[in-house]
C-alpha cells in the first residue's frame, strides 16, 4: 500500500472514530455540564495545565524518536522504555510535592488533591508511550482509531457520566481521566506488545534522552505560549471563570481538533518515513496545509459566528461567558493548526534547533503583548496577544519552511488565496444566513439550519475549487496514489 494510500486508509478510520467520539463528547459535554458545577471543570482544566507543563518533560520525546528511526530493534525498545518510565516516575513525584505550592498560587485549596491524583498517570502514560508510538510507526491508523474511540466512550460515557450523576463533582472528571489512560495504555500494549524485561543498553538510553532534551524543551516553550492565557485567567478570575474559558475554548478547537489531530498522527510517520528514504516531502507538507486551512479557517469563522447559540445549546444558561471565549478562539483555530502542521513538518526534517529559536521568540514576543495589551483591554487583549502571535508565528515557521523545501512564492500565493476565497464565501453566507433569515428561530433551529446550509455550501465549493487546484503537483501526486480520487480530480 502506497503512503497516500494509507493517508486514506487511516483518515478513514480516523475519521469514524472522531465523528464516533465527537459525537458521544458532545453529548457527554452537554450531560457533565448540567451535572457539575463550572468550579469543577475549573480545577481539572487548572490541574491539566500544571500537568502538561511537567509533561513535556515527562514523555521526553520518546514518540517522536520511536517513529523517526529508520530501524528499530529490542534494544532500542527497551531503552526507550525504561528511559520513559524513570523520567516519568521521577515527573510524577516531582508534581505530588509541587502540587500544594502550584495550589496556593491560584489561592485553590481543593486543587492539590486534584492536581496529586492525576500526576500519577504519568507513570502510566510512561509506560505506554512506547506502544503506541510502535502503532504509529507501523502506521496501524485503524487499530489506533478503535483504541482511542473505546477508551473514551467508556471513561467518560460509564465512568465520568456514571459519578457525576452520583454527585461526586470534580472527581467524577479525575476519574474518566484516569480510566481513559489506563484503557488506551492495556489496549496499545495488547495490540503492539514489545519487549519489557531484557537488559538495557545505556548508550541507546543516553540517545533517546539526547533527543528528548531539545524536543521536550520545544514542547515547554510551546505549553506556555498555548496556555499562558489560561494560567492568568485562573489566577486573576477564579475556578469559575476558569472552567468557562476552559469550555468555551474546548468548544472552539473541538470541530478542528479532532480532524488535525487525525491528519497529523497519520501524516507525521510518514513523512519522517519518506525523509529517511530520501524522498522530498515538499509535496506532503503542501497537501497538509491546504487541506487543513481550507478546512479549519472556514469552520471556525462558522463556530465563531454561531458560538453564543452553539454554548447556550452544549451548556446551557449559565455558560454565558464561555460564549464570548468561543467567539474569540474559533477565528484562533486556523493559524494554531497549522503552526502544528508546519510544526511536525520540521520535526520530520529533523530541523529541531531552528524550531527551537522560532519557539523563544514567540513566547517572548507574546509575554511582551499580554504585557502591553492586558492592562489596557483585560481579557480580551490576552486573546487579541494570542491571535497576532500564532500569525506570526505561522509567517515565520512557512517562510523556513518554503526556503528549506524550495516552495515557490507563487505556490503560496495560490494557497492562500484558495485558502482565503473559501473562508470568506462560507463566512459571509453564514453571517447573511443569520442575520437576514434565520434571526427570529430559536438557538437549536438556528445552529441546525445553518450546520445544513454551510455543509452543502463548503461541498459545492470545493467541487469549484478542486478544477483550480487539480494541476498542483501536490494534487497530482494525491491523484496518482489515491486510486478512488481519479473520479473527482
Amino acid at each position: 500500500m502506497s503512503d497516500l494510500n494509507k493517508v486514506k486508509s487511516g483518515m478513514s478510520w480516523g475519521t469514524a472514530s472522531t465523528v464516533a467520539v465527537a459525537g458521544f463528547q458532545i453529548i457527554f459535554m452537554a450531560v457533565l455540564a448540567r451535572l457539575i458545577d463550572p468550579a469543577a471543570f475549573g480545577l481539572v482544566a487548572l490541574a491539566n495545565i500544571g500537568l502538561r507543563f511537567l509533561s513535556y518533560f515527562a514523555q521526553l520525546g520518546i514518540g517522536p524518536s520511536i517513529i523517526q528511526r529508520k530501524e528499530i530493534d529490542d534494544k532500542d525498545i527497551v531503552a526507550a522504555l525504561y528511559v520513559s518510565l524513570t523520567v516519568a516516575t521521577f515527573f510524577s513525584l516531582m508534581a505530588i510535592l509541587l502540587a500544594p505550592l502550584f495550589s496556593s498560587f491560584f489561592s485553590m485549596p481543593k486543587l492539590t488533591l486534584v492536581l496529586q491524583v492525576l500526576a500519577l498517570n504519568f507513570i502510566v502514560t510512561g509506560f505506554s508511550v512506547v506502544a503506541q508510538s510502535l502503532l504509529r510507526r507501523g502506521t496501524r491508523f485503524k487499530v489506533i482509531s478503535i483504541i482511542d474511540a473505546i477508551s473514551y466512550i467508556i471513561s467518560y460515557g460509564a465512568v465520568g457520566l456514571s459519578l457525576a450523576y452520583m454527585g461526586m463533582g470534580v472527581w467524577s472528571l479525575v476519574a474518566a481521566v484516569t480510566t481513559q489512560i489506563w484503557m488506551s495504555a492495556v489496549l496499545s500494549y495488547l495490540c503492539s506488545p514489545h519487549a519489557v524485561f531484557k537488559a538495557v543498553d545505556i548508550e541507546r538510553c543516553k540517545n533517546f534522552l539526547l533527543f528528548g532534551s531539545k524536543y521536550s524543551f520545544i514542547g515547554f516553550i510551546e505549553f506556555f505560549s498555548l496556555n499562558t492565557d489560561s494560567l492568568l485567567v485562573g489566577k486573576l478570575l477564579g475556578d469559575s471563570i476558569a472552567g468557562q474559558y476552559n469550555r468555551g475554548q474546548l468548544i472552539a478547537h473541538l470541530p478542528v481538533q479532532n480532524v488535525v489531530n487525525i491528519y497529523s498522527k497519520i501524516m507525521f510517520p510518514i513523512m519522517s518515513r519518506a525523509k529517511n528514504s530520501g524522498v522530498d516531502i515538499v509535496h506532503y507538507f503542501l497537501l497538509s496545509i491546504l487541506a487543513v486551512g481550507i478546512y479549519a479557517f472556514p469552520v471556525g469563522l462558522f463556530i465563531s459566528i454561531y458560538s453564543s447559540d452553539i454554548v447556550y445549546i452544549l451548556l446551557g444558561q449559565n455558560w454565558q461567558y464561555a460564549g464570548m471565549v468561543t467567539t474569540w478562539f474559533s477565528c484562533m483555530v486556523g493559524f494554531i493548526y497549522l503552526n502544528q502542521i508546519c510544526g511536525m513538518t520540521m520535526d520530520s526534517l529533523n530541523e529541531i534547533n531552528i524550531k527551537m529559536k522560532i519557539q523563544i521568540s514567540m513566547f517572548i514576543f507574546l509575554l511582551l503583548s499580554f504585557s502591553i495589551l492586558y492592562p489596557l483591554f483585560g481579557l480580551p487583549g490576552l486573546i487579541i496577544s494570542l491571535f497576532v502571535t500564532e500569525a506570526i508565528r505561522f509567517v515565520a515557521l512557512s517562510f523556513i519552511l518554503q526556503k528549506r523545501l524550495n516552495i515557490s512564492t507563487s505556490i503560496n500565493i495560490r494557497l492562500i488565496s484558495y485558502v482565503s476565497a473559501v473562508t470568506l464565501f462560507c463566512g459571509a453566507f453564514s453571517f447573511f444566513l443569520k442575520t437576514l433569515v434565520l434571526s427570529g428561530q430559536s438557538p437549536l433551529i438556528r445552529v441546525l439550519i445553518a450546520g445544513f446550509s454551510f455543509v452543502v455550501i463548503y461541498i459545492c465549493l470545493m467541487f469549484l475549487f478542486v478544477f483550480l487546484i487539480k494541476n498542483m503537483a501536490c494534487i497530482g501526486l494525491l491523484k496518482n496514489k489515491v486510486k478512488f480520487l481519479k473520479r473527482f480530480i
